[in-house]
């Protein structure tokens, strides 16, 4: 007699005990999408050290290298500048400077202390080191015209002739006063003898 199965019929199929995944039993691998993490932004390097040069009249010409990128530290996509009188740490900020920057509007002849920042969508460096440096002297006398070519140079005046001219003048002021000093020394000394010689006479008539 056939064996008679769980499910009450000799042509059933044996129970199934074991179920396979889904994806194994139709033949294939897993086909979840792998996950790749998004880059992190990093703010950027603190500028190097800015390099100052005298520009035109008491402006300052700023160059600087752009911060390197490190694991840490992003790319630099912008610069802000400050400036200051040296020592004095009252910043003055200039925005979205470019590399070079010619910084105006400056005092002639004073010392000035200036900063650089690196920025970019991540955030701000620290400022750089302060590099400082005198700027020039504004000229308030006009330019004087270049000598047409082939004509000569005016010669210059000598100093001298002037200078014997207030000589003899001092001299001859020298000789004046020397004798004004001479006659009232005579008539002093003739006052102080005029008593004494009357006394004589009048004691001898």
């Amino acid at each position: 007699m056939a064996a008679v199965h769980a499910l009450g019929h000799p042509n059933s199929p044996a129970p199934q005990t074991a179920w396979e995944p889904p994806e194994l039993a139709q033949g294939g691998g897993s086909t979840a999408p792998a996950v790749t993490a998004a880059p992190v932004a990093l703010p950027p390097n603190a500028p190097s050290l800015p390099v100052l040069a005298q520009g035109t009249g008491s402006d300052l010409m700023v160059t600087w290298t752009a911060p390197a990128v490190d694991p840490a530290h992003g790319a630099a996509t912008g610069f802000a500048l400050r400036h200051s009188a040296a020592g004095a740490e009252t910043w003055t900020v200039v925005q979205a400077v470019s590399n070079p920057y010619e910084l105006s509007d400056l005092p002639s002849a004073a010392a000035v202390d200036v900063q650089l920042q690196a920025a970019n969508a991540a955030g701000l460096s620290m400022w750089s080191a302060t590099a400082t440096l005198i700027t020039g002297v504004t000229s308030s006398l006009p330019a004087t015209s270049p000598v047409p070519p082939g004509r000569p140079a005016a010669p210059v005046r000598s100093l001298l002739p002037a200078r014997r001219c207030r000589m003899a003048t001092l001299n001859q002021l020298l000789c004046r006063l020397t004798r004004r000093f001479r006659t009232y020394l005579w008539q002093s000394a003739y006052l102080l003898h005029l008593p004494g010689a009357r006394r004589r006479e009048r004691q001898n008539p």
